[in-house]
């Protein structure tokens, strides 16, 4: 049952706000009685803030944080001599006998892990605060 923001009454015989798909819990609506179009204002405005409620909560809950990506240096020595270093996002060893490196512009490299003496990964500290 989705209540009319106004009385309470069932108001899915009404004028409905919401996304199709979503649980009545996430839809607001106006019985017919209440269906006008400064009510429809009110209701457009209360469920925006109750999606934005919505999302919050999702995000605290989700414990995920958007931020800017870790850049980690990767270093490798290769077994006939030589030596790269790649700034990376990621670095994994694939059970293809490869080291799959994911590069900030988000392009792959792979390096053959039998041609590796070592690797190591450190992560790139962040420049100072008003240096450039």
């Amino acid at each position: 049952m989705i209540p009319c923001l106004a009385c309470g009454a069932d108001a899915s015989t009404g004028w409905v706000h919401g996304f199709v798909p979503s649980p009545d819990s996430l839809k607001m609506g106006l019985c017919r009685e209440h269906d006008t179009p400064d009510n429809r204002k009110l209701v457009k405005a209360a469920w925006r803030a109750l999606m934005e409620r919505e999302i919050h909560a999702m995000n605290e809950l989700s414990g995920h944080k958007a931020g800017v990506p870790q850049v980690w240096r990767l270093e490798v020595a290769f077994i006939d001599g030589g030596e790269v270093t790649h700034d990376c996002l990621d670095c994994t060893p694939t059970p293809h006998g490869t080291l799959q490196v994911l590069l900030p512009d988000r392009t792959l490299r792979f390096f053959p892990l039998a041609q590796i003496r070592r690797y190591d990964l450190r992560p790139v500290p962040a420049p100072a605060a008003g240096k450039a």
